[in-house]
């Protein structure tokens, strides 16, 4: 097979799959994994592709910002999803903190449902509401500068508080994720805030449907760690999974 016939068959995979890995072309094709090699880079030259370690994926796209009253209203049943593959790594007793956004009190429902005792600390007011009163969850609401469009706290506060504080298990919920450009956000004002949440807790769990996937916003969160648990749903593709798992990241699907 030629090369250029090589190139495309790996972009049409690319297509379909949204990754592929170095042994997996190598073996279907029958090529060493150096000729795959100079394949990727041939084909990252001409922006058709990104390498990472162990594959490549398909050149990442850009997320736009959307309001808090637009994000609640979409894919409820996307967000209960990924609500429910996140309780799995809960028990009751459990510290952990909630991030802010519409998945964050899909997933404050669902906790109220699921579990009788937990602390719960967030900054985001549709969290502290879905939660304040139920027996047997002791809620702390980090307070600082609040931020109406976005219905949470913010500024040095909120920061200086979540650096008093250690907690068991942070969810949040970025725009985007990407091998390359790691977890990225559409807000500035909120990234110190959530980046001290990722500092202070002992596991990260990364709520992120599929569509999220090989996506990137504006601002970094942080580069991509094997610390961090990607939670994610049924649309993801194999290959893309596997690709990252190769990385060292877990990636946790359901539905």
């Amino acid at each position: 097979m030629f090369a250029n016939e090589r190139m495309s068959y790996i972009c049409e995979l690319l297509k379909k799959n949204g990754a592929v890995t170095t042994a997996q072309i190598s073996k279907e094709l029958n090529v060493s994994v150096e000729t795959v090699r100079r394949d990727f880079l041939a084909l990252e030259e001409e922006n058709r592709l990104v390498r990472v370690h162990g594959g490549a994926v398909f050149p990442t796209g850009s997320v736009e910002r959307l309001s808090l009253e637009d994000r609640i209203g979409m894919n409820r049943e996307g967000k209960r999803v990924l609500s429910e593959a996140a309780c799995d790594f809960i028990k009751d007793g459990d510290i952990i903190a909630i991030d802010t956004g519409s998945t964050a009190a899909e997933f404050a429902d669902i906790l109220r449902l699921r579990f009788n005792e937990l602390t719960v600390i967030t900054h985001s007011i549709d969290v502290f509401e879905r939660l304040q009163g139920k027996n047997g969850f002791k809620i702390i609401l980090v307070g600082g500068t609040f931020m109406p469009d976005e219905k949470a706290f913010c500024g040095i506060t909120a920061l200086e508080t979540y650096k008093m504080l250690h907690f068991d298990k942070v969810f949040i919920t970025p725009a985007a994720v990407s091998l390359k450009n790691g977890i990225t956000d559409c807000g500035e004002v909120l990234m110190t805030v959530e980046r001290q949440m990722l500092e202070s807790a002992d596991q990260v769990f990364v709520q992120a449907d599929s569509e999220k996937f090989e996506k990137t916003a504006l601002y970094r969160l942080a580069p991509m760690n094997t610390r961090f648990t990607i939670v994610t749903d049924s649309g993801l593709s194999e290959e893309l999974k596997a690709l990252y798992e190769e990385n060292g990241i877990t990636v946790a699907v359901k539905g």
